[in-house]
């Protein structure tokens, strides 16, 4: 029965393995994928995206950096729990009925989940960083034109 239910389990999580890697499935609905959001969260993107078509002066593009900030730590708390995840999964060799592939397929995918919502949140300050750079930048220039 337990080479019954691998061969069963195998294919499916060969599929789990091939969308998250290509970032079809976990990442869409945090990487602003149109899969599963509400309406109103389609709207705040909608209007984050105006204010970063539109943004010309230091307030604007300090808020851009904030919402920048605030992806790149909820990108950190993603790859904080599949961490916690890939720690669980490592223990699972030793569960009853659980061979070791399945185990480490599972502690692999969730390794690779930190590895790229840590780099997405790693290009969020950077992103956020920049636009600090523009604002103060603005924020110079009007400045000099006020003297």
């Amino acid at each position: 029965m337990r080479v019954k239910l691998k061969f069963q389990i195998m294919p499916v999580m060969l599929i789990l393995l091939s969308l998250s890697i290509s970032g079809c499935w976990m990442m869409a609905p945090v990487m602003g994928g149109h899969a599963g959001q509400t309406k109103a969260k389609e709207e705040a993107e909608w209007i984050f995206w105006k204010k970063l078509e539109t943004a010309d002066t230091p307030k604007e593009h300090l808020a851009i950096a904030k919402s920048y900030r605030q992806d790149a730590e909820d990108y950190r708390l993603e790859a904080k729990e599949h961490q916690r995840r890939k720690t669980v999964y490592e223990g699972y060799k030793e569960k009853p009925g659980m061979d070791e592939n399945t185990a480490e397929f599972m502690a692999i995918h969730c390794q690779r989940l930190v590895e790229k919502y840590t780099e997405l949140a790693d290009e969020m300050e950077i992103l956020a960083r920049q636009h600090e750079v523009i604002a103060e930048t603005l924020a110079g220039e009007q400045k000099e034109g006020e003297e």
